[in-house]
């Protein structure tokens, strides 16, 4: 191992004829979840395999693999232009790649045609970083957070209901749907995106830098009530950051994007995050050099 760490840019594991893993040899003592058995043996919601995409000739995804399993929170760390974002909106259906696979299920995501690649909107939901830029300032709370069961045209539900117990769920008062976004802290319209995306009940909860934007007091507040939310409501959520602290408080493991590529896939505990942030950390003094 001495000479491949001294030596190799890339490391590949083999076991028993098959590849392993792939992964960069500075990451050589960060586990490999692959093998852990927590998360082995649960069903995978989402499989992505090789996935590509580019813009202008310029690949921003290169080769990309990854499952998210039931039940578990994702994190997806990189830096600003790293392809994070990207990879956001291909699993939420607003882009398309060039090449790989994604499977929802059984389902390919490639191969579904219109209509029905409309019913994924309901189990797939996606909360930007600009809040407000998602909200219409001419209409009432109340009516935006209804917005996804219009759209997606969802019957025999009592959105009246749900608008309340979901405006309490991410801590805000009842009362606040007659307002309208102008008239609500960047906070609480953050919060209010949150509400929209979880009436559906959707299988995957997206988060793409969603407290990025906000203050180091509210970003910890909103970061405490997100994990309430998921282990109250038992969520499957991705957690897009370029923020290592945000990956550990919410995240089961993670993996690790530079220029497209996957770096590396690490364990939110322990001894892997503290490798990570020294990876992380170089990286980025890498950065300020260039």
């Amino acid at each position: 191992m001495e000479i491949v760490n001294k030596y190799a840019d890339r490391l590949l594991l083999l076991e028993k004829g098959k590849l392993i893993e792939a992964t960069d040899s500075r990451c050589k003592d960060i586990s490999i979840c692959k093998n852990d058995k927590k998360f082995s043996k649960k069903e995978a919601l989402i499989n992505i395999t090789n996935l590509e995409k580019s813009y202008d000739h310029n690949r921003v995804l290169n080769k990309v693999s990854f499952n998210v399993y039931k039940g578990e929170c994702l994190g997806i760390l990189g830096k600003s232009g790293c392809g994070k974002s990207t990879l956001a909106r291909i699993l939420s259906c607003i882009e398309d790649y060039d090449e790989g696979s994604i499977k929802v299920g059984t389902l390919e995501l490639r191969d579904l045609k219109k209509h029905k690649k409309r019913m994924l909107y309901k189990d797939i939901q996606l909360v930007f970083q600009n809040e407000r830029g998602c909200l219409n300032p001419r209409d009432k709370i109340s009516n935006l957070i209804k917005e996804p069961i219009r759209n997606l045209k969802i019957k025999d539900y009592d959105t009246d209901k749900a608008v309340e117990y979901y405006l309490n769920l991410v801590g805000l008062n009842a009362e606040i749907k007659d307002k309208r976004s102008v008239q609500l802290s960047t906070g609480q319209c953050q919060r209010v995106s949150l509400a929209r995306a979880l009436i559906v009940r959707p299988k995957l909860l997206i988060l793409d830098e969603m407290v990025s934007a906000l203050d180091t007091n509210l970003k910890w507040k909103i970061v405490r009530l997100l994990k309430e939310i998921i282990d109250e409501e038992n969520l499957t959520c991705i957690v897009i950051s370029h923020e290592l602290d945000i990956i550990n408080a919410l995240c089961d493991r993670a993996i690790f994007i530079e220029n497209g590529k996957k770096l590396v896939e690490f364990i939110c505990s322990g001894e892997d995050i503290e490798r990570i942030k020294r990876l992380f950390t170089n990286e980025e003094k890498n950065d300020k050099r260039e």
